[in-house]
């Protein structure tokens, strides 16, 4: 079976597309706390269809998250790299009326209960990434090899003075990756490395197999926004 996992490091996050094990809870709780970490249950029609979302203590600096347009969420492992959390981490769990917010000593990540964004900012509050807050992200269904996949989108916000590296070996002679776009796919002349770093100190992995793009859209200012795309997930 083929797993769309859609990894970040940010600091490290990962969206996954799954389909057992973690079950929803009958009484349609906005989260639950688990050994280590929270997963949230937004509207799936105000979260692109995404019906959980899971952040996982890896280590202070490291939060990995997964999203599953599912009503169960699959612990299938990464095909990228080991996640191997510390029992000694730090971490706690804060609920108001619309956020769930997890923190470590050094990170804070702010779920929207509605919509399943995820903010993270420093321990002091300083934002250092966060998903668009509306349509930020989407598992839209399709036919791939008749077989029924997802097209994925994920999208996040940043700013004027964010610059973008990474993303492996590429023929387009593009360092800064702001303002352009990459597909990721391996070829003779292509090597396909799905992890980007900021000027701002934070990482993106795509921990995702099929061929995606990267690319800088800019709607409006002074926010624009990186959005992953990927096709044919299952």
């Amino acid at each position: 079976m083929r797993v769309a996992r859609f990894a970040l490091c940010i600091i490290t996050l990962l969206w996954s597309v799954s389909l057992s094990i973690i079950a929803m809870p009958p009484h349609r709780a906005h989260f639950v706390k688990t050994a280590d970490g929270i997963i949230v249950f937004p509207e799936a029609a105000l979260a692109g269809n995404t019906r959980q979302v899971k952040l996982q203590v890896i280590k202070d600096n490291i939060i990995r998250v997964l999203a599953s347009p599912f009503e169960k969420m699959d612990s299938t492992a990464s095909l990228v790299t080991v996640y191997t959390g510390s029992s000694n981490t730090y971490w706690e769990v804060q609920e108001s009326k619309d956020h769930i917010v997890l923190k470590t000593n050094r990170l804070v990540a702010t779920v929207s209960v509605h919509t399943g964004a995820v903010l993270f900012s420093d321990k002091n509050g300083k934002p250092i990434l966060q998903e668009r807050a509306m349509n930020g992200r989407s598992f839209e269904p399709a036919v791939f090899d008749g077989e029924q996949l997802y097209h994925i989108r994920q999208t996040f916000e940043t700013t004027a003075d964010d610059a973008i590296y990474g993303l492996g070996q590429h023929q387009d002679d593009v360092m800064n990756y702001r303002n352009q776009q990459v597909t990721l796919f391996q070829n003779n002349t292509e090597v396909a490395v799905p992890f980007l770093v900021s000027n701002k100190n934070y990482g993106i992995l795509w921990d995702n197999y099929s061929i995606s793009r990267v690319g800088d859209i800019r709607p409006y200012q002074p926010l624009s926004t990186l959005k992953l795309f990927s096709k044919h997930q299952e």
